[in-house]
Order: structure tokens, then C-alpha cells, then sequence
């Protein structure tokens, strides 16, 4: 097999861009594995309910709420760090792409007040290995998306379950959640 991953760490420079602060994008065998949004450009009715939300790609959602610049309602698309005197910059940690194995690690503690996300990922020519760290001063939710493309197996010891109908989290679909073992407190 052979394996890539784009990590998306970049400055946030345009009011357009999605909140998507460490985005996995996987590719195997030349196809695409795992996606973010679709949609059909700026008039598309879920533009701002689905495309404009982080629950729409493959990284952390904090407390059910689009990372900062589009962590509130609107109507604008334009939302940009400039505009609220903060910057979302993540800050790239490792980058190493050596024959045996390649390897990437950004963070990000800019997007969510008091919360610091931090990914690794590692492939080689057998596997990939998705390490996601999210570090935070007090209780929160914490939803992991990952948006598959096909038909994806639901990972054994899961049952259905519903996130909401918040912002993003009304247009998923087949979630699933990992069972708690035995004895342990939710």
C-alpha cells in the first residue's frame, strides 16, 4: 500500500476558509480515504450550518462549537482572524520525511480558550498512525471526527448514538460511540 496525509496547520488568512485546524486528509492506493465537507461553493443552502463548522472535517470539535474565527452564528462568510484582533495560527512542530517512515506533529491552542490540540502523524509503508492529543484546563466535550469515504465498517465495540442538532452536528449521520468498559464513570 501506499499511504499519504495532508495535516492542515497553515495560517488562517481568508475569511473564506473553513475551521478545520488540524484536518487529516488520507490517501491510499492513490484514492482518497477520508474527506471534509462537500459542497457546491458560497450559495449552497448548508454552506454556513454544515461547511463554515468544524464538526464537518477530520479534527477535534471543543463543547460542540466551530473553531475560533466562526465559533458564533452568522450570516457572513467572511469571518477572518484580523477582524477579532486574534490570530488562529497553528505552529508546526515536526516535519520528517525520511524513506523508512514519514512524520508530522502541528499544534494549535488558539482556536478554543484554553485548550491546546496537538496531532502526530506517522506513515509508513504498512500503516498510519494518528496520535491526537487534546489538552484542556477544565471539563469539556470532545468530538473526534472522522469522515470516511465509501462504505466504512463501524469499528467493533461501538453502538449508535446522537450528537445534537447544533450547528454541523444536524447533517451527521451513522455515528457511532465507543462502549465505556465495564466500571468506568461517564
Amino acid at each position: 500500500k501506499t499511504f499519504a496525509a495532508a495535516l492542515n496547520f497553515a495560517p488562517h488568512t481568508a475569511g473564506h476558509m473553513a475551521p478545520e485546524v488540524l484536518h487529516l486528509g488520507l490517501h491510499a492506493d492513490g484514492w482518497r480515504r477520508t474527506d471534509a465537507a462537500r459542497l457546491c461553493g458560497y450559495e449552497d443552502p448548508i454552506y454556513l450550518t454544515w461547511g463554515r463548522t468544524t464538526i464537518a472535517h477530520n479534527t477535534v470539535t471543543v463543547d460542540e462549537t466551530p473553531m475560533f474565527p466562526y465559533d458564533f452564528d452568522t450570516e457572513s462568510i467572511w469571518e477572518c482572524d484580523h477582524w477579532r484582533d486574534r490570530i488562529s495560527d497553528s505552529r508546526l512542530a515536526l516535519f520528517q520525511a525520511d524513506a523508512a517512515f514519514k512524520a508530522m506533529r502541528a499544534t494549535n491552542d488558539r482556536v478554543y480558550e484554553g485548550v491546546t490540540l496537538d496531532r502526530t502523524v506517522v506513515l509508513t509503508n504498512r500503516f498510519v498512525i494518528d496520535a491526537f492529543r487534546v489538552i484542556g484546563r477544565k471539563t469539556h466535550r470532545y468530538d473526534w471526527a472522522v469522515h470516511g469515504v465509501g462504505e466504512v465498517q463501524a469499528p467493533v465495540d461501538t453502538e449508535p448514538c446522537r450528537l445534537g442538532t447544533g450547528l454541523g452536528y444536524r447533517h451527521l449521520i451513522d455515528i457511532r460511540r465507543f462502549r465505556k468498559p465495564a466500571g468506568q464513570v461517564a
